[in-house]
């Protein structure tokens, strides 16, 4: 039956990022709602409390592990610590990601400090954690998935350049992964979130930005945490059998009305 197909059973799945009540938390409810036993790994313990008061509601086993993935040892022991209590990771998604620090604004007063850390954190960890997990899958002769969070900024980021190149690889990284792996049957995707309603972006968004989003999306909206989550368990489980390499955008019809958020500077 096709709604088999939408479950992952005896399936393991390690969720980077996956704290929170963002797309992260609501990532991990779903991928165990679906069946599969999920570890969420993140590196602030309050995004953790949280996601583990999402996963007590669910029937399968699940694990958190506190970890920075700017940091190439706390990879390492993340993914050593999740074969560990599970033995096996079946999908992997990248959700971690993000700016840190004052990143907003024209990329010529930008330091290449800020240019370095934002590709570690968006790019350069889905990189050390896909390789690891496709070495893993191929020991074992299994298939897998392996699902990178993008952006939409990759197509267009005025005045947000190095996010918007970050995620550009990323997407261009997901189709190398995709070629070189396919042989071995791991399925690797991307998926584009536009505008998204979570904590994290609601506490940086004024009644009147809220505003003026909901006039310039098509949908009149902002979407939610859940409908990204759905987009993520699409990708993961055998509904998208044969596909692979592609950008999902789940962006509400963003991408099709303009090119990029933000003010074009002189």
């Amino acid at each position: 039956m096709l709604i088999e197909r939408s479950r992952l059973d005896g399936k393991v799945a390690l969720v980077v990022g996956g704290g929170g009540e963002g797309i992260g938390g609501n990532t991990s409810l779903a991928l165990a709602e679906a069946g599969a036993c999920v570890i969420a790994a993140d590196v602030n313990d309050d995004a953790l409390a949280a996601v583990e008061a999402l996963l007590k509601r669910t029937p399968v086993k699940w694990a958190t592990i506190k970890a920075d993935v700017s940091l190439e040892d706390n990879i390492a022991r993340m993914m050593d610590s999740a074969l560990a209590k599970f033995g096996r990771i079946d999908v992997l998604v990248n959700v971690a990601g993000g700016t840190t620090g004052n990143s907003w604004g024209p990329m010529i007063d930008k330091p290449s400090s800020q240019w370095d850390s934002t590709q570690i954190l968006n790019l350069k960890y889905c990189y050390l954690t896909g390789t690891r997990v496709a070495r893993h899958l191929i020991e074992a002769g299994r298939p897998g998935s392996i699902v990178n969070i993008a952006s939409m900024s990759a197509y267009t980021a005025p005045n947000h350049a190095a996010y918007g190149a970050a995620k550009a690889g990323l997407i261009s990284l997901t189709r190398s992964m995709a070629i070189e792996w396919a042989a071995h049957g791991i399925r690797v995707n991307a998926l584009s979130p536009g505008p998204i309603d979570t904590p994290r972006t609601r506490s940086r968004t004024s009644p009147e930005m809220m505003r003026r989003y909901n006039e310039l999306i098509p949908f009149g909206r902002k979407g939610t945490a859940e409908e990204i989550a759905c987009a993520v368990l699409y990708l993961a489980t055998e509904l998208s059998s044969y596909v692979t390499g592609h950008n999902l955008v789940v962006d509400g019809g963003c991408t099709i009305k303009f090119s990029g958020m933000g003010p074009a500077t002189k």
